[in-house]
């Protein structure tokens, strides 16, 4: 009942772009793709600013002129195109455009000129990494500042709405070509389907989506590091393992692996293996904000109340992923 096709905002997308492209005199068209896909309501309203912010920034930046669109070989009219697409438990959008397109290099140079980075830092950026710069809150490339741009601000507040929205966002681009924003999001905020498990007398939910299996491993499958479990071995794969009493200090989580259970998790092809004492069940569990105080704990995504009255903490496969290798378990096998 909370879910909402993309559809219901494509008019108000479609009316920012004609006023702002008038308003630069560019002839821009916008194509959307899979508006039939729902999302939560909520989440549908909070994406309304992120997607104008940078249909703003691809008109304003990414497509040039009619004259530069001609030179280039181009049509005169500008494209940009938003598609939709589900996978399994997310959406995922992918807002492009057929204009210039960014350069990783300008962008590491004026990362060095304004000392967001020393110039070392900034050359040992990937290209990825540095196409993202443009996400740090007063970067900006313009030359001049306008009512539309150049007060380095907008992507910033892109990323920042989508991490609060339990998303994430990667900036792909082709010089001459154009750019594409791809951002993924839970498709709600509201209710997960999730599979209850048990660490000591604490319960955790991850959600379904992101476990591919579960076993109960043997002894010779666990590899250890200078003590610490590190690895666990399926069939002919090594996942990294985190086990996950010890990554949030439960009292009475079992300490050796073999005696509990091993969940491998995925996300956005990355996968983690977690030990947990018990697999308790499949169970559908209405998420709740953990406040200011502790939304930047990584791998937890909120909390839900549970059946028995217990609060129940949501995990963040991408959160968890990102402790791989900073956090030891000194467990047995």
């Amino acid at each position: 009942m909370r879910l909402l096709p993309f559809s219901s905002i494509v008019p108000r997308l479609e009316r920012a772009v004609r006023d702002l492209a008038a308003r630069l005199g560019k002839d821009v068209d916008l194509d959307v793709r899979g508006a039939e896909v729902s999302l939560d309501r909520s989440t549908l309203e909070d994406m309304i600013d992120p997607l104008q912010h940078i249909l703003r920034n691809s008109i304003d930046h990414g497509l040039e002129s009619a004259e530069d669109r001609r030179a280039a070989g181009k049509p005169a009219r500008g494209r940009i195109g938003i598609e939709l697409s589900r996978r399994d438990e997310r959406v995922r959008f992918d807002v492009s455009d057929d204009g210039r397109g960014m350069d990783p290099q300008a962008l590491r140079r004026v990362a060095v000129e304004r000392r967001f980075l020393t110039r070392e830092s900034a050359m040992r950026l990937s290209d990825e990494e540095a196409l993202m710069l443009v996400t740090i809150p007063g970067f900006s490339t313009a030359k001049r500042t306008t009512e539309i741009s150049g007060r380095g601000v907008g992507m910033d507040v892109v990323r920042r709405n989508i991490e609060a929205l339990r998303g994430r966002i990667d900036i792909r681009t082709e010089p001459g070509k154009g750019t594409t924003f791809s951002i993924q999001l839970p498709l709600t905020l509201a209710i997960v389907d999730g599979i209850l498990l048990g660490v000591g007398a604490d319960r955790f939910v991850i959600p379904t989506f992101a476990v591919q299996e579960s076993f109960r491993p043997l002894p010779e499958q666990v590899q250890t590091l200078q003590g610490q479990v590190c690895m666990v071995q399926v069939r002919d794969r090594l996942y990294p393992l985190l086990h996950l009493g010890g990554v949030f200090g439960v009292a009475g989580a079992r300490q050796r692996i073999s005696e509990g259970t091993v969940i491998i998790c995925h996300d956005n092809g990355r996968c983690v293996a977690l030990a947990v004492d018990e697999l308790i069940g499949k169970q559908e569990v209405v998420i709740k904000g953990l406040g200011e105080m502790f939304k930047d704990v990584r791998g937890i995504a909120g909390g839900a109340i549970l059946g028995d009255g217990r609060i129940g903490l949501i995990l963040d496969t991408g959160g968890l992923l990102s402790l791989v290798g900073k956090t030891g378990s000194q467990v047995a096998a």
